[in-house]
């Protein structure tokens, strides 16, 4: 579904690339490397501003509550490449720039999951009161190791002045971590694997995440399980 889309993609990126040669701020900081990575100041701040500037206005999103497990709404990958509006947005996970990074972080190469993957790349919208994720992990249709990367693009009270309430918390080895990730920040670790639930937002506050999908063998898995769970996430 995504093929006939892919040379607007690639004209857009060219461009792209030729006014922000490098998206990747070198004034970024690693605040936490271990099985879960969380990096602030990711992207070049002028880059970042542009991409910003997409979701000043999420009325036009609907909170759905999905089986008692997230309260949110969003995009999946196919959606993004029918919208315009958000073509900012997928082209970073397009771009080779950040694809390399986070292979230099977890030390090896790195793919972007298939292009028939409906959660590869996908916008998270948290813009009503209540909007949260529960505890989960994400389920791996591939044979090799999954990783999630989470850009937090907004995350903010209603006031704007500081970050909303909501709190992203996993687990390792039998302990729980807390962490309030602001906004041109990203968090890598295995998805499938690392359990982590997204807290609820408060009345007028807003939370706006770009979540892309990695793989180290991307051959996929064959049965009705995981294309169905794919589809309820």
């Amino acid at each position: 579904e995504v093929q006939k889309y892919l040379p607007k993609i690639q004209k857009h990126l060219s461009l792209t690339k030729q006014k922000y040669p490098n998206i990747i701020n070198p004034s970024k900081k690693i605040i936490v490397k271990s099985q879960v990575i969380y990096i602030e100041n990711i992207l070049n701040p002028e880059y970042f501003k542009l991409i910003k500037r997409q979701f000043m206005d999420l009325n036009k999103f609907n909170s759905r509550n999905i089986i008692g497990m997230r309260k949110a709404d969003g995009l999946n990958f196919i959606n993004l490449h029918k919208n315009n509006q958000y073509l900012n947005s997928l082209e970073i996970y397009y771009n080779n720039q950040l694809n390399d990074y986070i292979s230099s972080l977890v030390h090896k190469p790195l793919q972007r999951s298939n292009s028939s993957d409906i959660n590869a790349c996908s916008l998270l919208i948290y813009s009503q009161e209540g909007d949260h994720i529960t505890w989960h992990l994400d389920n791996s249709i591939y044979y090799g190791d999954r990783y999630v990367a989470l850009l937090t693009i907004m995350n903010e009270n209603n006031k704007g002045d500081d970050l909303s309430a909501n709190v992203f918390s996993y687990k390792l080895n039998g302990k729980t971590y807390d962490l309030k990730a602001k906004p041109n920040s990203l968090l890598i670790f295995k998805g499938s694997e690392v359990w982590h639930k997204a807290s609820a937002i408060k009345n007028g506050e807003k939370r706006v995440l770009l979540s892309m999908t990695y793989c180290d063998i991307c051959q996929q898995k064959k049965n009705m399980y995981d294309y169905i769970h794919d589809k309820i996430k």
